[in-house]
């Protein structure tokens, strides 16, 4: 069972008593996560330093020591007993405070992922659409010159436009047959 504070107060010194306050839920919250790490190095010296202790005096209590055994060793036995279970606590209050934040750090930063995946997502679709209603956009027509000479165009300068077409047309055909032979030839050569 949990102890309280006001029954850890007459066990402890000031340094120790303020070791375990730190350990407690209100003033943990402030804590970064460097001097938890310290204070769960400190709280686990201090915890074998005690356990220690209850061992050699549980040990001289029972005969088992240099000195002859006697109730007051018995006493700081069980008081250092209770100094080894009461840094035990704070070192289990301080390792389930780091993983919770380890918990919560994790928990941003796959949300965080998430939104960036999101973002790339949104953009690569954005560019697909603007790409694909590029393709779909009708190509802009040439300004007539109809304004330019003043009514309907003379009869030369479509017929200039058509012969254009007409070349264009050719020289796309005979581009695609070339292609065609020179793929076939590589295809004959294997």
């Amino acid at each position: 069972m949990p102890l309280k504070l006001a029954q850890i107060q007459p066990l402890l010194g000031t340094s120790e008593l303020a070791l375990v306050a730190q350990t407690f839920r209100p003033a943990l919250a402030g804590l970064p996560e460097g001097r938890i790490k310290s204070k769960i190095e400190r709280a686990r010296k201090l915890r074998d330093k005690y356990r220690d202790a209850a061992k050699r005096q549980s040990r001289s209590a029972r005969g088992k020591g240099r000195a002859a055994p006697s109730s007051t060793t018995a006493a700081r036995s069980a008081a250092s007993a209770k100094r080894a279970e009461i840094f035990h606590e704070a070192i289990g209050r301080l390792q389930s405070e780091l993983r919770s934040r380890g918990a919560a750090r994790k928990a941003e930063k796959a949300k965080q992922a998430k939104r960036e995946k999101k973002k790339a997502t949104a953009k690569r679709v954005a560019q697909v659409r603007a790409a694909t209603a590029a393709k779909k956009a009708k190509p802009k027509r040439r300004k007539s010159t109809t304004a330019a000479t003043g009514g309907e165009r003379p009869m030369a300068i479509a017929r200039d436009d058509r012969q254009k077409q007409r070349t264009a047309d050719l020289r796309t055909r005979a581009h695609v047959a070339a292609r065609g032979r020179r793929q076939q030839a590589r295809k004959d050569a294997r």
